[in-house]
């Protein structure tokens, strides 16, 4: 079995099994059930009663195990296409929407937030930093009062 995974789970619903079986026999089951995940070694052990319930849990750890294997192949493909880009130095203020490259503070900095006639915020679909929406507020104040 895979050295990279390093869980499996033991369901609830298995509690009724697991409770027919004395400590000495829930003790071998669950050795089995490691060692079937750890190792690929299926129980063969005398004990019919271990031998139903590990054959009855297997099932699940090999659908589990199946599902994992899927997941990590896709988590090792997108991690091959390279992550999320980089963000600038000068700090991102999100994407471009029409070319899809990060845009950043210093390209958007003379563009106004605000619409020259009516003062209502312009639909944006980048995201504004606080700083430049404040700095842009304390001007209008400052017009304002002029």
């Amino acid at each position: 079995m895979s050295e990279e995974k390093k869980s499996f789970i033991l369901y609830c619903t298995w509690e009724e099994q697991i409770e027919l079986l004395d400590m000495t026999q829930r003790g071998e089951l669950l050795t089995a059930l490691f060692a079937y995940e750890n190792r690929g070694e299926c129980y063969d052990g005398g004990d019919k009663l271990i031998m139903m319930a590990f054959r009855a849990m297997r099932v699940a750890m090999d659908e589990n195990r199946a599902k994992w294997e899927a997941r990590a192949q896709r988590s090792r493909e997108n991690g091959a296409l390279g992550g999320r880009p980089k963000k600038n130095r000068a700090g991102s203020m999100g994407f471009d929407p029409k070319t899809g490259k990060p845009v950043s503070v210093n390209e958007k900095e003379n563009e106004s937030v605000f619409s020259s006639v009516s003062g209502a915020p312009k639909p944006r679909s980048d995201t504004v930093f606080l700083k430049e929406y404040m700095r842009q507020m304390h001007e209008a104040e400052a017009q304002a009062a002029e």
